[in-house]
């Protein structure tokens, strides 16, 4: 799959961004943990928005185009978060200003369109403490475009795959009723092109507004 170029233009109203290569994981946010608690230290723009009460409006910014490489994921929590997020953040608290201290909710550009589609391959298979899958951990994938993805339940064609196994994986479905800021819960369906089996995992253990 063809990147495209990193060049980016930002206004008030919104983001539009072509995003490339790693070096949008360059970032002066302290690291932390894709499992960090609520608790770890946020940025001054996240926790302006935390702050403000959700509107009715949806949101005009834009971070649709980072979803080809997840490897910068705006996933809730990850740091550290990726130049092309860090815009899309300032971009949704200059729009919740112009909207009496209010912020919008997330639309259809800030998330990949359903029926997207990528071709990847294994690099992991584990649950959601790190060891294999069951019943009581639950199932996690990693794929090599950098996308993760995780069951609270046993998913046997996960577990009967390889790592190094190609997987066609689309955008199955999206959260709804999402605050701009928090872009968890995206559905994924993969298909083991060895296997021919298949399954649908989220992106994240909550869905949006969850813990």
């Amino acid at each position: 799959m063809d990147s495209p170029s990193s060049s980016t233009e930002w206004t008030d109203n919104q983001i539009t961004a072509n995003f490339g290569s790693n070096e949008a994981l360059d970032s002066t946010n302290e690291s932390a943990s894709s499992d960090a608690s609520p608790d770890l230290e946020i940025s001054p723009t996240e926790k302006a928005l935390f702050e403000m009460p959700a509107g009715d409006l949806k949101t005009e910014c834009s971070v649709a185009e980072l979803y080809p490489d997840h490897r910068a994921h705006p996933a809730f929590y990850a740091y550290p978060s990726p130049p092309i997020y860090d815009r899309y953040l300032e971009c949704l608290l200059a729009e919740a200003r112009r909207d009496g201290g209010r912020v919008r909710q997330a639309s259809s550009s800030s998330f990949p369109k359903v029926g997207e589609c990528y071709l990847t391959r294994i690099t992991w298979i584990g649950s959601r403490f790190g060891d294999n899958p069951s019943n009581d951990a639950g199932t996690q994938v990693g794929y090599d475009i950098g996308l993760d993805l995780v069951d609270y339940s046993y998913v046997a064609a996960v577990a009967r795959s390889r790592v190094g196994d190609q997987v066609r994986v689309c955008v199955h479905d999206l959260p709804q009723d999402c605050p701009g800021y928090d872009l968890r819960g995206i559905e994924y369906k993969s298909r083991n092109l060895r296997t021919d089996e298949r399954w649908i995992m989220s992106d994240s253990q909550h869905m949006c507004r969850g813990a």
